[in-house]
């Protein structure tokens, strides 16, 4: 969720879209179970699975924008690292002592001090990445255009074409197992991890050096490919649903899966070619990390199983509803934010950490 200063609104438009993915996923990891034991509600299944499938490249969107827009740029501040950091204890901490107004939770000492922890795994890991990410540039600029082709794809088949092979055969199986995946001693934890967030920032970072086919910036085509991406991690998600392979994540969802992360390229090719300019996207689209962070707080306390009994269509009405809610109260809050805050992370802007002094065209 990387700040620019002059904003793309077809960007812009694709964060917002992106989170209101993640808040699909959330929506659908509670629903699913519950679909997936009422009788007769098989069709009710197969639309959230699509829904999800839809969703699966939510985050790694983000780190392919990341990457798209961070490439050009050597120099990292302390204020924009603190600021995601800061950002997620401030608003955890405001909605825990919420919860305790409206008896919602008890207050503790214990439990102050444990909601200004910054327990935010893509906080934490776009911080890591943020900082090694000019050194990450500085190679990728050594290398040539073919260079870079072979580069990504060395690194696309192994952390990650190998990696959910691997989780695909545990599945198949049903056993773990340890020292077959080419991430981690036990897995690749879904791709929530830095391989994962590095391997989307380096495609992001190719998608501007290299020169892509001209049919890859051609909105039909690259609609049809997603329609077509999907499709297939929307039967993957069937096969696993069907065999019960998987308590947790499934491998047709996870964030290192192939197909999710060609999924979040071409949905980025295709924004990155509209062009328009709306001030109103704009405004909305800085707040998409507080509303990660936000609904994420108060998320366990929607109805999500009381509602998946209703009409089929409730889910998706309340999803809306929810989202735009969400989105509202983290405009609300960064507007707040900002005005408190903003002479602070301004100085701190100025505390460079890194700063290689290396033309990267």
């Amino acid at each position: 969720m990387t700040i620019k200063k002059s904003r793309e609104s077809g960007v812009e438009l694709l964060r917002i879209i992106a989170i209101l993915g993640v808040i699909m996923i959330h929506f659908s990891d509670r629903a699913l179970p519950v679909l997936s034991e009422l009788g007769g509600g098989g069709g009710r299944l197969l639309l959230l699975l699509f829904f999800r499938s839809l969703s699966s490249s939510a985050v790694d969107i983000f780190l392919i924008i990341s990457g798209y827009f961070m490439c050009c740029n050597n120099r990292r501040t302390l204020g924009k690292s603190l600021n995601l950091i800061f950002q997620v204890c401030i608003f955890s901490e405001l909605i825990y002592l919420l919860e305790c107004v409206l008896s919602l939770y008890p207050l503790s000492i214990k439990h102050i001090v444990g909601s200004f922890v910054p327990d935010n795994y893509y906080a934490t890991l776009f911080v890591v990445l943020y900082f090694i990410s000019p050194y990450i540039n500085i190679v990728l600029s050594k290398l040539t255009e073919e260079g870079l082709k072979r580069f990504v794809c060395v690194l696309f088949t192994i952390f990650s074409v190998a990696s959910v092979f691997s989780l695909i055969f545990e599945e198949v199986t049903n056993k773990s197992y340890m020292g077959i995946n080419t991430i981690g001693a036990w897995g690749s934890e879904q791709g929530f991890n830095i391989v994962n967030f590095s391997l989307c920032y380096i495609v992001g970072a190719s998608l501007r050096r290299i020169t892509l086919p001209s049919i890859l910036v051609k909105p039909r085509f690259l609609c049809f490919m997603i329609a077509l991406t999907t499709s297939v991690i929307f039967l993957w998600s069937v096969i696993n649903q069907l065999w019960f392979l998987t308590d947790g994540m499934r491998s047709a969802w996870v964030y290192d899966n192939p197909l999710v992360i060609i999924l979040g390229c071409l949905m980025f090719l295709l924004f990155k070619n509209i062009h328009f300019s709306s001030r109103s996207i704009n405004s909305v689209a800085k707040c998409v990390f507080a509303t990660f962070i936000i609904h994420n707080c108060y998320i366990k306390y929607f109805p999500i199983e009381e509602i998946c009994n209703l009409q089929w269509c409730m889910l998706y009405i309340y999803y809306i509803v929810f989202s735009l809610a969400s989105i509202f109260i983290a405009w609300v809050a960064m507007k707040i934010y900002d005005i408190v805050t903003y002479r602070l992370w301004q100085k701190l802007d100025n505390r460079i950490i890194v700063n290689l002094d290396t033309d990267v065209q």
